[in-house]
């Protein structure tokens, strides 16, 4: 079942890659991409979810994700 789940998803940013990045620029797309990877893997490791073991969510990783959200509005100003 996670295979399919899988195979959507990444079909799913494939589409995104080829409608969607042409229209946002390279950077905003690639900072939403990048920026959506660490945020979702520190939920992850948190609740321990898809077989990872649990990393509880301490300071310094909530403190990232911040940055890579504040880093990420930077990006997106015009």
């Amino acid at each position: 079942m996670v295979g399919w789940l899988g195979g959507a998803m990444g079909a799913t940013y494939v589409r995104a890659t080829i409608f969607i990045a042409e229209q946002l620029g390279a950077a905003v797309f690639t900072g939403i991409t990048v920026t959506a990877a660490i945020d979702t893997s520190v939920v992850l490791d948190h609740f321990g979810w898809v077989g990872f073991a649990p990393h509880s969510a301490d300071p310094w990783r909530i403190l990232g994700s911040a940055l890579m959200i504040g880093g990420l509005g930077l990006v997106c100003l015009r």
